[in-house]
């Protein structure tokens, strides 16, 4: 195990964490559950629950994928070469994609005052009514809309495809290293910086829960103006760093 590796294994933990904190959609979920009234404290502790397993699921399923070798050096085949040129094909098509719409995106036109919702807002509103803006009383609090926050959680994650190679190349990563340290040093620069969007709402519910709706609005401006280049840089970047592997696993 050498300095080299540990620092490798690190910087992929914290650029695929920072990728995921610089997506704004979660936070903001997050910060709408907080700004909640009636039940803020339970709605982001759902919320961060519900994440928290979603993102453990992708870091193992991305484990799960990569071919294990306890033994001697790790040797070049078909599918170590497929598992590195998905995820690199995956990174790089998100960060392109991130790009085209920094440079060439429309901006999101502002919601009329008058507007009315949408079928669809209507229907999410009845499947997870803790997303809903709209006051509900305590005795509407049932077991359905608590665990609507847990399975926002979970999904904002486990099927947002977005977050899944980030994730998953985490996974990918811990299953090469055969050092624990270096293991261990990873997942946790990777999990202290993911696990923020989610830790934050919580952290905001239960010291000042007033503060909610301000920083919602802060963050969606900032990050509409900035999150699509700094996710783009990372996921290209990155996605050049997996296919330069996945050829050096070419057999032959």
């Amino acid at each position: 195990m050498t300095d080299t590796t540990i620092y490798h294994a690190m910087l992929v933990g914290a650029s695929m964490g920072i990728a995921i904190c610089a997506s704004p959609e979660i936070l903001i979920l997050g910060l709408l559950m907080a700004a909640n009234r009636a039940a803020p404290r339970r709605n982001t502790a759902l919320f961060f629950i519900g994440g928290f397993i979603g993102l453990s699921a992708l870091v193992i399923l991305g484990a799960s994928l990569t071919p294990a070798d306890p033994t001697g050096p790790i040797q070049p085949s078909m599918h170590r070469f497929i598992v590195k040129a998905t995820f690199g094909t995956a990174l790089i098509a998100l960060g392109t994609f991130r790009a085209w719409q920094y440079f060439f995106g429309a901006a999101p036109e502002p919601k009329k005052p008058n507007e009315k919702q949408s079928h669809i807002k209507n229907l999410l509103d009845v499947l997870f009514p803790s997303l809903s803006e709209r006051p509900i009383a305590r005795r509407q609090m049932g077991l359905h809309y608590f665990l609507s926050s847990l399975m926002i959680g979970f999904i904002s994650t486990a099927l947002n495809p977005k977050m899944i190679p980030f994730a998953m190349l985490v996974g990918h990563e811990l299953a090469l290293e055969r050092a624990y340290t270096t293991r261990t040093l990873c997942l946790l620069t990777f999990a202290s910086l993911a696990i923020l969007p989610w830790i934050f709402p919580l952290g905001l519910s239960i010291f000042t829960p007033g503060a909610a709706p301000q920083m919602r609005s802060w963050l969606t401006k900032f990050m509409e103006k900035n999150g699509r280049w700094i996710i783009a840089l990372i996921c290209l970047g990155f996605g050049a760093h997996m296919y330069k592997g996945a050829f050096d696993m070419w057999p032959g």
